[in-house]
């Protein structure tokens, strides 16, 4: 997978850039409440894989000028042996922060089908 990340304005700080694997429906079994079990709850966005770390990687350390853009390219081998991670049903979700507050300055979800 290849990022973009292309920042609008100036700014000061460190930021680091996140990429999560998403499977959009997962049907498998929910315990409820009371003891109450439903075995093909349809579960949705299941997160289920942080492709770059955590805290994702820094991209920009100190400060970053308006139009400067960065690439960041990645692997991640998809499951084989479980059907839920056809391409039909996965997306990716990533994210630009702010390392020191941790405020999100943009966030884009992808769907790979």
């Amino acid at each position: 997978m290849h990022t973009e990340s292309d920042f609008i304005n100036t700014k000061t700080g460190n930021y680091n850039l996140v990429v999560y694997l998403v499977r959009d429906t997962v049907i498998s079994p929910q315990k409820f409440p009371a003891g109450q079990e439903e075995d093909e709850y349809h579960h949705h966005n299941v997160l289920s894989a942080n492709i770059n770390g955590t805290w994702g990687e820094e991209i920009v350390s100190g400060s970053v000028a308006s139009g400067e853009k960065f690439y960041n390219d990645y692997a991640f081998e998809v499951p084989q042996n479980d059907a839920t991670y056809d391409i039909d049903n996965l997306s990716l979700i990533t994210y630009v922060f702010n390392r020191e507050t941790y405020e999100v300055l943009q966030s884009v979800i992808t769907h790979l089908q």
